[in-house]
């Protein structure tokens, strides 16, 4: 997850109630950094620090940005989806069409109900950027009918209904089949 706040963590790892919760991540603050978020009404938000790191093995210390509210997006759909085994975040899909070799890079792809998923956050994203990758979806989409037997599921995950509506006519002018989710979808406001 990288990046996440308490109740991502309560979700994912079965903490109980606040309480419980915080006196786990008490326990465990000398391998954390914690950072109130502005953008979930100054929320804590917990990531591993150098000891944290070394801990578990990994070699990726992580720096609070302005990217960290993406993370805690993604977090949302991954625990929406019920924390699918084969979440994978950030991983080039490549396919042909003709003779050129085209490359999809989502936020997440993972499966929900026995169909591949390809997960979009937009929360800063240009139209113009948005517009570019369901282009580029319209170019798969026949290739995955094809192999798989029916359509990628292209979800993208954005904060106001404004984008919502924007995202669905980008994806209709192009014939491609999306599922917008927002922030009140998931109850993370």
């Amino acid at each position: 997850m990288g990046f996440a706040t308490r109740e991502q963590l309560q979700q994912v790892h079965a903490l109980g109630q606040k309480r419980n919760a915080l006196k786990i991540l008490q326990g465990m603050s000398e391998w954390l950094n914690v950072r109130r978020h502005p953008e979930r009404d100054c929320a804590n938000v917990y990531y591993l620090n150098k000891e944290g790191c070394r801990m578990i093995g990994s070699e990726t210390e992580r720096k609070y940005t302005s990217e960290v509210e993406h993370y805690l997006m993604r977090n949302d759909v991954y625990i929406h989806f019920n924390c699918p085994d084969d979440f994978v975040v950030e991983r080039e899909v490549a396919f042909r069409v003709g003779h050129a070799e085209k490359i999809i890079k989502p936020d997440a792809r993972f499966s929900y109900d026995d169909k591949i998923c390809f997960l979009e956050v937009d929360r800063t994203q240009s139209m113009a950027a948005n517009k570019k990758k369901i282009e580029r979806y319209a170019e798969l989409s026949p290739l995955f009918q094809e192999q798989f037997a029916y359509p990628p599921v292209i979800i993208f995950y954005t904060l106001t209904e404004s984008r919502r509506e924007r995202l669905y006519s980008l994806a209709e002018e192009h014939g491609v089949k999306v599922m917008v989710l927002s922030r009140y979808d998931l109850k993370t406001v």
